[in-house]
C-alpha cells in the first residue's frame, strides 16, 4: 500500500510539473518575440537618426560656407568703404582748392569790374560815341585819323575782351563747383550705402553664428540619442541571446556613433 502511494505521488508531481512547464514555454516564446520586435524599431530608430545626423551636418558644412563667404564680404566692404573715405577726402580737399582757385577768380572779375566801370565812366563823360566821332575828325592828318581810329578799335576791343574774360571766368566757376560738388555728393551717397550695406553683412554674420550655435547643439541631441537607442539596442540584444541560449559575447549590435 505505501509504495503504491508513493508511486502515485510521483506521478502527480511530474503531472503538475508538466503543466506548470507550459505556460513558461509560452511566455519564453512570446518574450523573445517582442524583444525582437523591438529591436527592429529601435534599429529602425537609429537609422532614421543617423540620417538626420547627416542632414543636420550637411546644412552645417553649407553654413559654413556661406559664414566664409560673408567674413569675405565683410573684409571686401570694408576695403570699399576705406577706398570711398579716401576719395571722399581728397575731394574734400579739391572742393577746398577750388574754393581758393573761386576766390582769386572772383578777385580778377572784381578787378575787370573796376576797370569795366572805369571806362564806361569816362565813355558817359566823353559823350560816348559822339566823343569818338569828333576824336577821329578831329584828326590834323590822315596818319592821326588812322591812329586815333586804331585807338578807339583797341578800346572797344578790350573792354569786349574783358566782358568775354568776365563771362569765361564766369562759366568756369559755375562749372567747377557743379562738378566736384556733385562728385562729392556721390561719394558721400556711395559711401552711406556701403555702411549700410556693412550693417546688413554684420546682421546676416550674427544670425548665421546664432543657427551654427543651434546646429551644433542639435548635432549633439541627435548623437545623444543614438547613443541611447544603441545602449537599448545592446541590451535588448543580451536579453535575446538569455533567451535563445546564446553566448552573450558572440553578439553584434549597432553600437558605433
Amino acid at each position: 500500500m505505501k509504495k503504491r502511494l508513493t508511486v502515485l505521488s510521483t506521478i502527480i508531481i511530474l503531472v503538475i510539473n508538466s503543466i506548470s512547464s507550459l505556460p513558461v514555454v509560452q511566455a519564453e516564446k512570446t518574450s523573445l518575440k517582442d524583444v525582437q520586435e523591438k529591436r527592429t524599431g529601435i534599429q529602425s530608430e537609429i537609422t532614421n537618426t543617423d540620417q538626420e545626423i547627416s542632414q543636420v551636418q550637411d546644412e552645417w558644412n553649407k553654413l559654413t560656407e556661406q559664414i566664409k563667404r560673408v567674413n569675405q564680404a565683410i573684409i571686401d566692404n570694408n576695403n570699399i568703404i576705406a577706398q570711398t573715405e579716401v576719395k571722399v577726402q581728397a575731394s574734400q580737399k579739391e572742393v577746398f582748392g577750388l574754393e581758393q582757385e573761386i576766390n582769386v577768380i572772383k578777385d580778377s572779375i572784381d578787378q575787370r569790374n573796376e576797370i569795366l566801370k572805369k571806362r564806361a565812366l569816362t565813355l558817359q563823360e566823353s559823350g560816348g560815341k559822339v566823343k569818338y566821332i569828333e576824336v577821329i575828325l578831329g584828326s590834323s592828318s590822315f596818319e592821326d585819323f588812322v591812329g586815333r581810329l586804331h585807338a578807339v578799335a583797341a578800346m572797344v576791343q578790350a573792354v569786349q575782351d574783358l566782358v568775354k574774360q568776365y563771362e569765361e571766368d564766369q562759366e568756369a566757376v559755375v562749372v567747377k563747383q557743379a562738378s566736384v560738388e556733385k562728385k562729392l555728393r556721390d561719394l558721400k551717397t556711395m559711401k552711406i550705402e556701403l555702411e549700410g550695406m556693412q550693417a546688413q553683412i554684420l546682421e546676416q554674420k550674427e544670425e548665421n553664428n546664432i543657427l551654427k550655435e543651434e546646429l551644433k547643439q542639435q548635432e549633439q541631441e541627435k548623437l545623444s540619442q543614438k547613443l541611447e537607442l544603441q545602449q537599448q539596442d545592446q541590451w535588448l540584444a543580451l536579453k535575446e541571446a538569455g533567451l535563445e541560449g546564446v553566448d552573450p559575447n558572440s553578439i553584434t549590435t549597432s553600437s558605433t556613433l
